[in-house]
């Protein structure tokens, strides 16, 4: 299946730049087993778009706290997706062969 399928249920700009973004450029991440997490980034991203534009109006300190954890849970979901290099090295040494696989195959054939 190419291209970008639609979410289940509306996004906003920043979710849907961020749907787009996932669909297109991140090619591990599963369309099926996947895309609940995708969505709930997505919809945190729009969440927070509303929530940051009230903290810069009102400078309330409390919705300031309230953005720092919305960052920090998007972060969240952006590492476990594989979204920030650092994930993703993670992800690309756990499916990298290590030294000890090639020694139990040889051991295997034996």
């Amino acid at each position: 299946m190419n291209g970008v399928p639609l979410p289940p249920r509306p996004l906003g700009v920043a979710g849907a730049e961020m749907w787009a973004t996932v669909w297109e450029s991140a090619s591990w991440v599963d369309r099926e087993s996947d895309a609940q997490a995708v969505l709930v980034l997505c919809e945190a991203l729009d969440e927070r778009a509303v929530l940051r534009a009230r903290v810069m109006d009102a400078m309330d300190w409390r919705e300031r706290a309230g953005l720092r954890v919305l960052d920090e849970q998007i972060a969240a979901l952006m590492d476990r997706l594989g979204l920030t290099p650092r994930s993703r090295d993670r992800l690309a040494a756990a499916t990298r062969e290590s030294p000890f696989d090639e020694l139990a195959r040889r051991r295997a054939r034996r």
